[in-house]
């Protein structure tokens, strides 16, 4: 591990160490776990074919969770050390930190409140260079990515109306020293008029984002609108919205000067949200829908599909430790999709201070039946670069593809888990080639309880690209795994 590196691990581990100690001890819930393994893989580099070299690596795991929740405060901690040595490339072996922690306390009672997260993972450096969805491959194509965030949020009730507004600051550092850090500013105002079975109400929409670089010029994007909705009853309201944004294509100028409409119907209810609208803002005609169904009796029983149109940085994509601050009645309900479907990385590379407006549409459907779960995820994301000095069609990228998790409980003891995705790729440059690939991924596991906190997994993976007209980015790699983990 570099020495930038360990800095990186330090100051995320300070960082929530220092929200742990700032937690009260007091009903602290601790956890842990720790899973040992080996893995062989016959393409240890990613290498195109005739250059594989295969390898044999140990893994060690050890994983802590710590949760805490009293009258005016809530703590969490989940925290992996990932160890990895390799037989025949000992300077390959790496250490990698994987968690998030975040504490929430509540300074003035139902009022005011300052919200802290912290989290450290790993990031694809450049999605169109050889890539893994692990760790386990020996490339340098990967990179710590530490996020830090800190604010206060307001929260009133106002003659019947609620008025919330949060505010936050943070920072995302990349240990490659090829990528920009930035600073962050994310300030959020809705204030949402009296809820009401029928009859007229109203809301008011505020937002406001800044992102600094080390290099690139800054984004800065600000955004004003008035909601008039009308309850017809049974859930069903249709709405229109009027306001002001920032220009996008300006991207250092937040001043308010275009107008914005839009004009929709929406229904809520227990089991399901939809949502449908067109409107005008300053980067053309949008237009965006949402709808989410519990459909059964069991609560991933979901069917949801979404198309949105979003001008954002990849450090806003990555911002996943940001709550989003929706308008009650605006946002689907949050059920859970067990097991969800892990979806490729994005096509956009992070650090680059890149600004784009993304289209993306997702159908996602989610099952519970017998011994069953599954999950389908089918998407599409088109990214077109908001940079007014680059021409058409150029720095734009896009992605199309399918995701899959499947799990089957044989018994009580046992579980055969399936996962994978697909997707076709496409890279528009202005500084190089455009090209264009396929990625596969798909791994078959089958896990056993030897007994109330202990399990044994075995597995067997392969990773593909192809299509690309860089050869050295075409790969295929396949891996054999077992581990036994045990939980404390």
């Amino acid at each position: 591990m570099s020495e930038r590196s360990r800095a990186r691990v330090c100051g995320a581990g300070l960082a929530a160490l220092g929200i742990a100690v700032t937690a009260p001890a007091a009903g602290m819930e601790v956890s842990g776990a720790i899973e040992v393994g080996a893995i062989y893989s016959d393409n240890i580099t990613l290498a195109p074919d005739g250059f594989e070299e295969d390898d044999f690596v140990l893994r060690a795991a050890p994983t802590i969770v710590l949760a805490s929740v009293g009258r005016r405060y809530d703590f969490g901690l989940d925290y992996t050390l990932e160890a990895l040595w390799y037989q025949d490339q000992p300077d390959s072996d790496e250490v990698y930190s994987q968690g998030n922690t975040h504490l929430d306390l509540e300074l003035l009672e139902e009022q005011f409140f300052l919200n802290s997260l912290a989290s450290i993972s790993q990031a694809v450096i450049d999605p169109e260079q050889p890539f893994s969805a692990g760790n386990v491959p020996a490339i340098s194509n990967r990179t710590d990515a530490v996020r830090y965030q800190t604010g206060p949020e307001w929260r009133q009730d106002i003659l019947g109306s609620f008025l919330n507004v949060r505010y936050d600051i943070g920072r995302v550092d990349y240990d490659d020293r090829t990528l920009q850090d930035s600073d962050y500013q994310l300030l959020d105002t809705d204030w949402t008029g009296p809820e009401k079975e029928r009859g007229l109400t109203w809301a008011i929409r505020h937002e406001y984002r800044n992102f600094d670089y080390d290099v690139s010029e800054s984004v800065s994007r600000q955004l004003a609108e008035l909601s008039l909705i009308y309850e017809l009853g049974d859930g069903w309201a249709p709405f229109a919205s009027a306001g002001m944004e920032s220009d996008v294509e300006d991207r250092s100028d937040a001043s308010l000067e275009d107008g914005i409409w839009r004009a929709g119907l929406r229904r809520n209810t227990a089991r399901s949200f939809f949502e449908a609208f067109v409107g005008e803002r300053s980067f053309g005609t949008s237009w965006g829908t949402t709808f989410q169904r519990q459909y059964g009796a069991d609560s991933s029983d979901i069917l949801r599909f979404s198309y949105r149109e979003t001008p954002r940085t990849n450090e806003e994509l990555y911002s996943t430790l940001v709550v989003p601050t929706n308008p009650p009645g605006t946002a689907p309900p949050t059920d859970p999709v067990v097991p969800p479907p892990v979806v490729p990385p994005d096509v956009n590379a992070p650090g680059t201070g890149d600004f784009s407006l993304t289209k993306r549409g997702d159908v996602l459907i989610s099952r519970g039946f017998n011994r069953n779960t599954v999950s389908v995820n089918l998407f599409h994301e088109d990214n077109e670069s908001l940079d007014d000095s680059t021409p058409a069609d150029s720095d734009n990228t896009r992605q199309t593809g399918l995701a899959l998790a499947w799990a089957y409980d044989f018994a009580v003891r046992t579980r055969a888990s399936l996962d994978g995705y697909y997707a076709d790729r496409e890279f528009s440059r202005v500084s190089s080639p455009d090209d264009e690939d396929s990625i596969f991924r798909v791994r078959l596991g089958l896990a056993y309880l030897l007994g109330a906190r202990t399990s044994v997994t075995g597995w067997i993976g392969r990773e593909e690209r192809s299509g690309s007209d860089t050869e050295t980015n075409n790969y295929a790699e396949n891996q054999v795994g077992v581990s036994v983990g045990r939980t404390f």
